[in-house]
């Protein structure tokens, strides 16, 4: 098993279910980095079944199972359909600029770096995370691998 750390700069805004744990530390789950990869992985001919079990995604600080988000939270206030029909409303976290840093542990026979980078970049670009993203027909929570080793 290797491990190697990937930063990413996000484009656009994230809304995301987030958890404060104070006023200078916002994180999300792990699940929702992990999940925008895992799904690239169908566009590069992988399995998704497959893709799950190559790579884990950790959270940096010792937090196992959340990656921190660097930047200003603004709430926002939208109004949402309820199958289609009742409208109810929505607090959410936006990040009109963010980044995170976190560890990817994967297992070095089944998967490459290289492959590791590329599904990355792809799931920034097509999948996205949080609300409103790229593959549910919005535009926000694109991101892009700022640094790479």
């Amino acid at each position: 098993m290797k491990t190697i750390l990937i930063v990413f700069v996000f484009i656009g805004m994230i809304m995301a279910p987030l958890h404060a744990s104070d006023k200078s530390c916002v994180r999300c789950s792990n699940d929702l980095i992990k999940a925008a990869a895992v799904r690239a992985a169908k566009q590069c001919d992988i399995a998704m079944t497959d893709a799950r079990v190559f790579f884990h995604v950790q959270g940096l600080k010792g937090s196992p199972d959340m990656v921190e988000i660097t930047g200003t939270p603004q709430m926002r206030e939208d109004i949402v359909r309820l199958n289609g029909k009742t409208a109810d409303l929505r607090y959410r976290a936006e990040f009109l600029q963010w980044e995170s840093s976190f560890v990817v542990r994967y297992n070095d026979a089944a998967i490459s770096a290289e492959q590791i980078y590329n599904l990355f970049q792809i799931a920034g670009f097509s999948v996205g995370v949080g609300e409103w993203r790229p593959e549910k027909n919005g535009q926000f929570g694109m991101f892009e691998i700022a640094e790479r080793p």
